[in-house]
């Protein structure tokens, strides 16, 4: 790759960025000025319903990814609960 197309490349990503951010920081001046303390309120429980999401992947999801992932290679039946087979036990 030329000079030229690096130097390009480089140039549509930081525009990139630069029109995200002002359009991204516009909408939300505005959404704080129509809904005020709701609109906070709105982003911090989101906020804290993706901290809470990550914690429970780090510390149950990827565990039982884990033993999934052991069981197939071990070969044994992987059930996962009983609404995958419909509710009938595995022979």
């Amino acid at each position: 790759m030329n000079q030229y197309a690096k130097s390009n490349r480089w140039r549509e990503n930081v525009t990139f960025a630069a029109l995200a951010i002002l359009l991204g920081g516009g909408i939300f001046l505005y959404m704080l000025l129509i809904g005020g303390a709701l609109f906070l309120a709105t982003l911090g429980a989101l906020a804290v319903m993706t901290v809470v999401g990550a914690f429970h992947y780090l510390f149950w999801g990827r565990g039982l990814e884990r033993d999934l992932d052991r069981q197939a290679i071990e070969g044994r039946k992987v059930r996962i609960g009983p609404s995958a087979h419909g509710g009938a036990p595995l022979p």
